[in-house]
């Protein structure tokens, strides 16, 4: 585990969650019930992050958010909704699977219309997005083009990161999709897991990423 400091960067992390993509989740209760339980280790890898994190009301204390997407976006809640670290974690646990595909142009918009109403604007911004796949092509504003338009509009607010999960992400299509949308360079800002399991094995980089001043 790693431990905060005294001091810290006044920063404000959001996390978009994506439902895990695939018509996997529709074919039966079996395959239903594996799909939740990598839902819930990817709401894990989230709480490990922020238990590592100082958070707080404190003009120095970190902030966070968080917003989901599925067919549509939805906003968990806001950056200046929620202080305690416990109550924040359990809300994050708390969240529940949705079926339906995968609007990632959608999701960034929630966010980039949350840092509209963000109470801190000068304090430093960091998105993560986890997603398994690529956008589903069939909803509105989610081409290729839309979604790194609307990446471009986040990445004006905050340092955008990106992880994906299974071989699915490495394929050239979203292997790209993904190097593009988080802020350069990429191998500083995209990490892939080859499963949901490994995620584990990042919670350490992705908190020193957002707070540089945390010690192993």
């Amino acid at each position: 585990m790693m431990q905060m400091k005294s001091t810290s960067y006044n920063s404000s992390p959001w996390w978009i969650l994506t439902r895990l993509s695939g018509s996997i989740c529709l074919t039966g209760n079996h395959n239903i019930a594996a799909m939740c339980d990598n839902w819930k280790i990817q709401l894990k890898f989230v709480a490990d992050v922020i238990n590592n994190l100082n958070i707080g009301r404190g003009d120095h204390q970190i902030r966070i958010g968080v917003a989901g997407f599925a067919t549509d976006s939805y906003k968990v809640f806001d950056i200046d909704q929620l202080f305690d670290k416990n109550v924040i974690k359990a809300s994050v646990q708390g969240i529940r699977y949705t079926q339906g595909g995968t609007n990632t142009y959608k999701g960034l918009q929630e966010v980039n219309t949350m840092f509209q109403r963000d109470s801190r604007p000068s304090a430093p911004n960091y998105v993560i997005m986890l997603t398994d796949g690529k956008p589903t092509a069939s909803y509105a504003g989610n081409t290729l083009a839309g979604v790194l338009s609307m990446a471009t509009a986040v990445k004006s607010h905050a340092r955008m990161m990106t992880v994906g999960i299974t071989a699915a992400v490495s394929e050239p299509e979203p292997d790209r999709l993904m190097k593009s949308v988080c802020t350069a360079p990429w191998r500083e800002n995209y990490w892939h897991t080859p499963d949901f399991l490994a995620l584990d094995s990042i919670v350490g980089i992705v908190s020193k990423t957002i707070c540089p001043e945390l010690n192993p």
